[in-house]
């Protein structure tokens, strides 16, 4: 192991977020990036109590005495009590509770090496990689004995919350106080500002505000989570630093480490997914939990990180009260002795047939498998002997869900290996129709259209009218709240479907005006009423007033009864705050639709009177 204090002293060399940007590539700054706070909350904390650099200190100490002692008193398994407090100030916020047993599930997964993608961890990694032999359970009793579910929920007023505060931790800013923090891991999942997605507080910090922070959008599996961080490893990531774990790439250069032998040294994060990156004269440990990467890089801990993290819990450890908890009165069910396979693979799909197999698991006399549309309610279940199913008379276009658990002594029903497939056969992917928007105050609404069957998800897109500001927003959903919106502002909006694979086109546009009445959308066919767009023809020319922010290019096509081009003006440009004329001359009667496409790809389509 380098030099403890050396590293130490490193940490505040630089900010954290300079040092992060320094170090990050440039070609990636534009791209969605992991941010943790922990370190800059590390930083402030201990320049606000001198004295947690001293427990700390004794926390390093204590773990390499437990990593060289012949019998640590560390138990083999080790369950954590966990206490999620939900603080929302609109509904998006306040998440499901399936949302957050989703976390649950990854956190156990990803702390005892359960994880389905542990068979991407690269071959040079295998030797190191490892379980820690902790696992979490949403608490049944609360601090008083009373039953729980391990959920607590808080309407607020704040708009968002900061690590330089801790508001979200305090009743009096806003927040939740905590529950005993040497009783229970207390996760906040709140919205979260400054582009942090979570930061964890290490062992040694104040037990008035030790726990785990996450955004909402990137806690769990399910819900508004938002790519690339939707599979719930930003929780795992603070976690680990509330188990005392640092950035593998120890938050400096090459001589500076995470305080873990067996991870290879690194002298930046890793963003993305960097597969074959190599630093300091080796390869890149990037599927590691607590690196930068994306969710769907990450695989592993290794057996270094294992060993500190458990650490905690030895007799001396600074965790260790969290083993006498009275947040969970009955055991956790143990692990179970025959797991399911180790994954199912669908191949050869087709409108009605499709071929399902998986790995033999030892010791399976049987495997149950079953079967559902998605969203349905009744699964066709049967047995099999073998490690193959045929699949047949399945429905076209449909995407279905199937489970497979191992049958024999030791199994635990309810674990299970799944896949989602779709079947062929689906029509011409087509855009959505019955485009709406509901207002629901003065800066907010609710846009949403008719749900297409076989549709997988859509893709969503709205601006302000004028303004190049385009936001795009994909949704497995039908629906989707709007917030932020100027009153009496104008807006438009499309949304594409996505079918598998397949996307079909964008509707058309629909427009809509924050802070008054809402709409069902129909295209207004007449000109007038303070539209954004206006036209007006008098006899070979027609005059067109079209409300923009900036000059900027667009092209205007006139079309006939049938939509074909009768007249073509690419490219056009168009001033702000300025209309202009179009020559009709020879078109006569013919014209019939007015079409203007801007430089974001919006249509927007008038018919003319008549």
């Amino acid at each position: 192991m380098k030099d403890v204090a050396a590293t130490c002293l490193a940490f505040h060399r630089l900010p954290f977020w300079l040092c992060l940007l320094l170090l990050l590539p440039a070609g990636l700054r534009a791209q969605p990036r992991r941010n943790c706070g922990a370190m800059d909350h590390l930083e402030q904390q201990l320049q606000a109590d001198p004295g947690m650099a001293y427990r700390m200190r004794q926390i390093e100490q204590n773990t390499e005495t437990v990593a060289k002692s012949a019998f640590s008193g560390v138990p083999d398994r080790i369950v954590i009590p966990v206490v999620v407090h939900v603080v929302y100030r609109n509904e998006e916020e306040n998440i499901s509770d399936a949302q957050v047993r989703s976390q649950i599930r990854v956190l156990n997964e990803d702390f005892l090496r359960e994880n389905p993608d542990s068979i991407y961890t690269p071959s040079e990694f295998l030797s190191v990689a490892a379980g820690s032999g902790i696992s979490f359970q949403l608490a049944n009793r609360d601090p008083q004995g009373k039953p729980t579910t391990g959920i607590t929920r808080r309407r607020t007023h704040r708009v968002a919350f900061y690590s330089s505060d801790n508001g979200v931790k305090y009743e009096a800013m806003g927040g939740v106080d905590p529950w005993p923090t040497d009783q229970y891991l207390n996760i906040w999942v709140c919205n979260l500002g400054a582009g942090v997605l979570g930061y964890g507080q290490f062992p040694g910090g104040s037990s008035e505000t030790d726990g785990v922070v996450i955004g909402y959008k990137y806690f769990g599996t399910q819900g508004p989570v938002v790519a690339p961080f939707n599979q719930g490893r930003t929780t795992t990531h603070e976690v680990g630093h509330w188990l005392n774990l640092r950035h593998i790439w120890g938050d400096g250069n090459c001589e500076l480490d995470d305080l873990v032998d067996d991870t290879p040294a690194a002298d930046r994060p890793h963003h993305g997914c960097e597969t074959g990156a190599e630093s300091c004269g080796g390869l890149s440990m990037i599927e590691n939990f607590m690196d930068y990467t994306d969710d769907a890089c990450m695989n592993l801990f290794t057996r270094g990180q294992a060993e500190r993290m458990r650490a905690l819990f030895a007799p001396t450890g600074a965790r260790r009260m969290l083993l006498e908890s009275p947040g969970i009165v009955v055991e956790a069910p143990p692990v179970a002795v025959l797991p399911p396979p180790a994954r199912v693979e669908v191949q050869g799909v087709t409108a009605q047939t499709a071929r399902v197999s998986w790995p033999p698991v030892a010791g399976a006399e049987a495997y149950r498998a079953r079967l559902r549309p998605v969203g349905g309610t009744q699964w066709a279940e049967r047995t099999f002997s073998h490690t193959f199913i045929n699949l047949t008379y399945l429905q076209a276009c449909t995407p279905y869900e199937l489970e497979v658990a191992s049958v024999g002594r030791g199994a635990d029903p309810a674990a299970v290996s799944r896949a989602t497939f779709q079947t062929t056969g689906c029509a011409e992917p087509v855009a959505p129709t019955e485009l709406m928007a509901q207002l629901q105050g003065p800066d907010q609404a609710s846009l949403s259209w008719r749900d297409l069957p076989g549709a997988t998800g859509y893709r969503l897109q709205y601006k302000r009218a004028g303004s190049r500001e385009v936001v795009t927003r994909d949704l497995q959903d039908n629906t989707f709240v709007v917030s932020g919106l100027r009153p009496g502002g104008r807006y438009l909006f499309r949304v594409r479907a996505f079918f598998g694979e397949e996307r079909g086109p964008y509707s058309q546009v629909e427009s809509f005006v924050a802070g008054q009445p809402a709409f069902v959308g129909t295209h207004r066919l007449e000109a007038g009423g303070g539209d954004y767009l206006r036209l007006h023809v008098q006899g070979a020319q027609m005059t067109v007033g079209y409300d923009i922010d900036e000059p900027a290019p667009v092209v205007i096509r006139l079309l006939d009864e049938q939509g074909q081009p009768l007249r073509t003006f690419d490219p056009f440009s168009v001033q702000a705050g300025s209309p202009f004329d179009l020559d009709l001359s020879g078109l006569g009667a013919a014209v019939r639709y007015f079409s203007l496409e801007d430089a974001d790809g919006f249509v927007h389509l008038r018919r003319l009177g008549g």
